[in-house]
């Protein structure tokens, strides 16, 4: 009896334990994200002085967590700021977090963050490592989005052949799949970057996908004659057989269906987790296509970038709370 109340007694100091940290977790997540919606709001204002104390505050609680993802936001802010000293200190410990980090969107973030600094500041950082982190991850998982912005770096960093080996390894993938959308995506990618053979070709595809999946439709009974009955018709198909035929025709109707609503699966799960991250590496004035320099914004850029981060924040009661990416 006195060792299963000494069991207990564990147990539940285990569980307060638990919830103690899971609350800390949450109080100190939600002081991320007030000083971060406090240093966009000051940004937007021009107090620039503002902006990098509160961005050096959540990436200081960040860090007290580990929180990769805030600190590659901080430091984002700080190098929009030209703080990149305090920048790159943040970048390195994120650096350090996803060393053996196997999520691509986490690359990719953390990779969009280093070529955010300016070249000359970026020391032992070097974006092509988790690149080709991501780039490995997303040929496993078959992700083209997370292949797309392997290209845009790749490119960003004059790698024209990583960039068009990822745009080659998403179109296979849009193919498997006979995604209309992603071979449309993949078009204006190469139309952008100067290849309008490669462009042409996906605009092509979308095309014949589109036609592919429009609604099928059932085929007719055996015996049925578009001609009318003064032409002769086919011969008389045993009724046993005629049900097999049909039988066989619904069941590759079935079965395409069951494709089709698999790769939507796949894609609407892929397209969420890209949107979850996609603001490390979506900005204003189409950055991710004409260079990533969020170190040589003008007023207009940074006006623009603080309200689209600023768009996921409410401010109650003197307080910011993040709403959603």
């Amino acid at each position: 009896m006195k060792q299963n109340m000494l069991l207990l007694l564990a147990a539940i100091v285990v569980l307060v334990s638990s919830l103690e940290l899971a609350l800390f977790a949450q109080d100190n997540q939600n002081a991320v994200d007030n000083s971060m919606g406090q240093a966009y709001a000051y940004l937007s204002d021009k107090d620039v002085s503002k902006a990098k104390e509160m961005f050096v505050k959540a990436g200081e609680l960040a860090t007290n967590d580990d929180n990769w993802r805030s600190l590659i936001e901080a430091s984002q802010g700080l190098i929009v700021c030209g703080d990149f000293t305090q920048a790159k200190n943040f970048l390195d410990i994120a650096s350090d977090l996803l060393d053996q980090n196997y999520d691509s969107q986490a690359q990719l973030a953390l990779a969009y963050g280093i070529m955010g600094l300016p070249p000359d500041r970026r020391e032992a950082l070097h974006a092509s490592i988790p690149i080709s982190r991501a780039y490995s991850i997303a040929s496993k998982s078959e992700d083209w989005y997370v292949l797309t912005e392997v290209a845009k770096l790749s490119f960003a960093l004059d790698d024209d052949s990583k960039a068009l080996d990822a745009l080659s390894y998403a179109v296979t993938i849009a193919k498997r799949r006979k995604d209309a959308q992603a071979c449309l995506k993949l078009s204006t990618i190469y139309e952008k970057y100067n290849y309008p053979d490669n462009a042409y070709t996906c605009r092509q595809l979308a095309e014949s996908y589109k036609e592919e999946q429009k609604a099928d439709v059932p085929p007719p009974p055996p015996g049925w004659s578009a001609a009318g009955e003064s032409v002769a018709g086919p011969p008389e198909i045993d009724p046993e057989v005629g049900k097999a035929i049909r039988a066989s025709a619904d069941q590759q109707i079935s079965d395409k269906r069951e494709w089709m609503l698999e790769q939507k699966r796949i894609e609407a799960e892929q397209h969420s987790t890209y949107q979850t991250y996609s603001y490390f590496y979506t900005y204003p004035y189409d950055y991710p296509y004409d260079g990533y320099y969020i170190y040589e914004y003008d007023d207009r850029d940074l006006r623009g970038w603080c309200d689209y981060r600023l768009s996921r924040y409410h401010y109650v009661d003197g307080v910011y709370i993040r709403i959603g990416d």
